[in-house]
């Protein structure tokens, strides 16, 4: 799914190479791009940007000792540009893609229909699995490993396919749904040969919703797998990231593998010429944009699935007041007279529980969390633990984690990280640090969550709706303050020379969580202009999160070897202290990532 829109431009200014909700790979490196439009009418630079991410298909797929032993050949070698484009732009397969539903899956007997449909079948292939990418869909090829190593040392050609619901060394059937350049995509019909650690999966639409991508492993496996994601993620971004003083920590799992989302938004599409009782409400099938029938989905908590079942008879009720389609919401509450509200402006209540009083032993803390493993699970809570809870408000349609069994434990991480930050600076002679900085702050989870530890705590947020939540949240906390940043300049409300609000840096933990799309430059130079004690880096998309603190590497404010630095431009210095996945997103292949940085200078 290469990105053909010219208006899809990430703050980097680079185009995406793949689609970004597909996340086969991220951005190739040493693109030179003065603007997207101009690169994407140049057929060289096209050319040479497909080239990378074909070449690291093949990277991936060898081992290194046969990388090693392959010299310097060219795997993707065409003889000229012509040859080029003529074998990228015709595939040897044939391949439908069926975006919408299409009139002829809908009835064939159905008169007024009036089908157009063409008759052209798709190409059904064996393939050979040879890895799981990052987006838990297999690569493959119709070569077994053996056959891929020596057509790859001949020099010829090789075509991939992508995959979806399958596993490393498994023989599959596939059925082409897409021709990209490079490489297909393609739907799973069967496998012929199945990996040893795959599982029944228990959701019944499992292998064709597009919703959950891991159901066929175990959770075990899963938790494996996001590990390892995380690792290539900064890898890839940087090959130095992950050394013998920097690791990627186990994943630390959820309390509930099924039944944890808190939010739903399944939707629906109307065509002129589909009778109504025909119309499915639920989500996307897996490569195409057609949606599937749900009436039930196991990793929502009952309380959405009865709301669910609430607004699928609403609307099909009520099919006549929409024009084309709808997203629908479902979000969990614990509104005093409801379980689920289902329109975006209603208010929604939810509790979040941490320990009362941080202690950075590290055998407490271990106890603790585990503990807190269990304030949210199935069994219920049974452990000694001194907890304070805390209610989060707001409307149905802002931000607010999906998994909030999870989320006892990512507050107390948190706030332990900056402890050690705090100890680590005391002991090389730094003032404590006293305050507390929560950039892209939402309804208040973090600054609200770890106030007990500071003097003073500022939320900044863009949204003036979430500052409105914020502030409603933090009644009663007299050291929370919460403001409505400018994004020219969001720590200008933490440094004023006035008195009101004066937050030393040298004393100052800041944290951020931004979008999936990650940060961007301008807010990354302020952060580091700012120069705070420890930044706490919390993200759910761990490749925009690799490539922002990588921005970080290459401009100096990070140093991957601190020992061998000297800081001859006196300017603030961070190392990587921590590196903690969480998963927040049971049986996808979504993954929290925690990345802390503490200053050394």
């Amino acid at each position: 799914m290469l990105a053909k829109d010219k208006k899809k431009v990430d703050p980097w200014g680079l185009p995406s190479a793949l689609d970004p909700d597909i996340h086969l790979y991220y951005y190739p490196k040493d693109i030179n791009v003065e603007n997207f439009s101009s690169f994407a009418e140049k057929k060289h630079q096209k050319t040479k940007l497909y080239d990378q991410i074909i070449n690291l298909f093949f990277n991936s797929i060898l081992d290194p000792d046969q990388m090693e032993n392959m010299g310097d050949t060219k795997f993707l070698n065409f003889s000229d540009k012509t040859d080029q484009e003529k074998w990228c732009q015709n595939p040897p397969f044939t391949a439908v893609k069926n975006y919408i539903v299409s009139r002829e899956t809908v009835s064939t007997n159905n008169q007024n229909l009036n089908d157009e449909s063409t008759s052209v079948q798709p190409t059904t292939l064996m393939l050979h699995v040879h890895k799981v990418m990052n987006n838990g869909y297999g690569l493959a090829t119709t070569e077994n490993s053996e056959q891929l190593v020596n057509t790859l040392k001949a020099g010829d050609r090789v075509w991939f396919y992508v995959v979806p619901f399958t596993l490393k060394n498994e023989i599959v059937y596939a059925q082409v749904v897409e021709n990209n350049w490079g490489y297909s995509v393609c739907d799973l019909k069967s496998v012929e040969t199945k990996a040893e650690n795959r599982i029944d999966a228990p959701c019944k639409y499992f292998g064709k919703c597009s919703g959950c991508q891991l159901q066929m492993i175990t959770y075990k496996d899963q938790l494996e797998f996001k590990q390892k994601s995380v690792e290539f993620s900064f890898k890839h971004e940087n090959s130095n990231f992950i050394n013998s003083e920097i690791v990627v920590n186990e994943v630390i799992g959820s309390p509930k593998q099924f039944g944890y989302r808190t939010k739903l938004t399944p939707h629906f599409d109307l065509f002129k010429w589909m009778p109504r009782e025909q119309t499915s409400i639920g989500f996307n099938y897996i490569n195409r944009r057609e949606v599937l029938d749900i009436e039930e989905c196991i990793i929502g908590t009952p309380h959405v699935n009865s709301g669910l079942t609430e607004t699928r008879k609403i609307t099909k009720n009520n099919f006549d007041t929409f024009k084309r389609g709808a997203t629908l919401l479902i979000r969990q509450t614990e509104s005093l007279n409801e379980t689920f509200v289902l329109k975006p402006k209603d208010m929604v209540t939810e509790t979040v529980s941490t320990i009362s009083t941080l202690n950075i032993d590290e055998q407490i803390y271990n106890k603790q969390m585990q503990l807190l493993d269990d304030l949210k699970s199935e069994k219920g809570f049974t452990g000694d633990l001194d907890t304070v809870s805390y209610k989060f408000q707001f409307q149905a349609s802002s931000f607010f984690q999906n998994n909030n069994s999870v989320l006892p434990k990512l507050v107390h991480y948190v706030r332990y990280q900056i402890g050690l930050a705090n100890k680590y600076r005391l002991e090389t002679k730094f003032p404590e640090i006293k305050y507390l900085v929560d950039a892209y702050c939402g309804a208040g989870l973090f600054a609200i969550g770890c106030s007990s530890d500071f003097e003073k705590v500022v939320g900044i947020e863009i949204s003036k709706e979430s500052i409105s939540n914020a502030k409603n949240n933090s009644l009663g906390i007299k050291n929370c303050e919460f403001y409505q940043g400018d994004a020219s300049n969001i720590f200008e409300k933490v440094k004023q020379t006035d008195g009101s609000i004066n937050f030393s840096p040298n004393q100052t933990a800041v944290i951020i969580d931004p979008p999936r799309k990650g940060s961007n430059p301008q807010f990354l130079n302020q952060l580091v202009e700012y120069a705070p004690a420890v930044i706490v880096y919390v993200a759910c998309g761990v490749p925009a999160q690799a490539r922002d603190i990588n921005y970080l590497v290459r401009n100096g404010s990070v140093v991957l070897n601190p020992t061998e630095t000297k800081n001859a431009e006196n300017k603030p210095l961070y190392k990587i202290s921590s590196i903690q996945p969480f998963d927040l997103f049971p049986q996808t292949f979504h993954v929290e990532n925690v990345v802390t940085l503490i200053r050394i200078n």
